[in-house]
């Protein structure tokens, strides 16, 4: 067994005793000085494991070079996720980082944050019209148990690469190309 093996299975069955004292060492110490003493292998283990993590980790390539070049030695594609484009009509309006914006502030800071805290205000945009209480309860019921099933890695693994392929990185993008990979899926 890898030690980054022993992480993700340790933060993803860590008690509620062992997930607050893992939070508030992030409280205290902060997620990118946190990232900054794992190993890549690791920071993907804890990524993978806490999506409030990995949201404040997608969070630093806005501009926290050391703590993005961690994330990006544990997930090089990522940094597709910073590169500068016009807004996208499937995205909510941010900044010029609509798929950052997408996938680390909206889909894993709002909408599944929200939903393992059983938060609907995080959830959704209190003034906006949206789920009712009711179906938001449903909707964070079915998130618990996808969780205790032990595929919330599983779920955070599919949603970081979720919009690579929209990227303008002209150099990952050729990159992509000479392995490859069809950027037209």
């Amino acid at each position: 067994m890898r030690p980054a093996d022993g992480l993700l299975r340790a933060i993803s069955s860590a008690s509620p005793d062992d997930l607050a004292a893992w939070r508030r060492l992030i409280g205290r110490v902060g997620p990118t000085t946190l990232a900054s003493w794992l190993s890549p292998t690791a920071v993907a283990a804890a990524v993978l494991a806490d999506t409030s993590f990995a949201a404040s980790l997608l969070e630093s390539l806005r501009g926290d070079p050391a703590a993005a070049a961690g994330l990006t030695q544990a997930f090089p594609e990522v940094a597709a996720l910073a590169a500068a484009m016009p807004p996208q009509v499937e995205h909510d309006p941010g900044s010029d980082l609509p798929l950052l914006d997408h996938i680390a502030s909206r889909l894993l800071g709002r909408k599944l944050l929200g939903l393992e805290t059983r938060d609907l205000a995080r959830f959704q945009d209190p003034a906006a019209r949206g789920l009712s209480a009711t179906a938001f309860d449903a909707l964070a019921d079915l998130a618990a148990r996808v969780i205790a099933g032990g595929l919330g890695p599983a779920l955070r693994a599919a949603i970081l690469p979720l919009d690579l392929a929209k990227t303008r990185s002209a150099s990952l993008r050729a990159a992509w190309t000479a392995h490859g990979i069809a950027l037209d899926v």
